[in-house]
């Protein structure tokens, strides 16, 4: 729909549930990464 819209679209990650909270992860250079990262919030 955003890109219907006339949006950019950059795929910047996915996010996972987990047990509990979430895990947030993605590529290298992605908010300029050196490599694949991961940020795991279990609240």
């Amino acid at each position: 729909e955003l890109e219907a819209a006339g949006e950019t679209v950059f795929r910047i990650g996915t996010v996972e549930a987990g047990e509990r909270g979430c895990t947030v992860s993605g590529m290298t250079e992605t908010w300029s990464a050196r490599a694949d990262w991961s940020a795991t919030h279990n609240g």
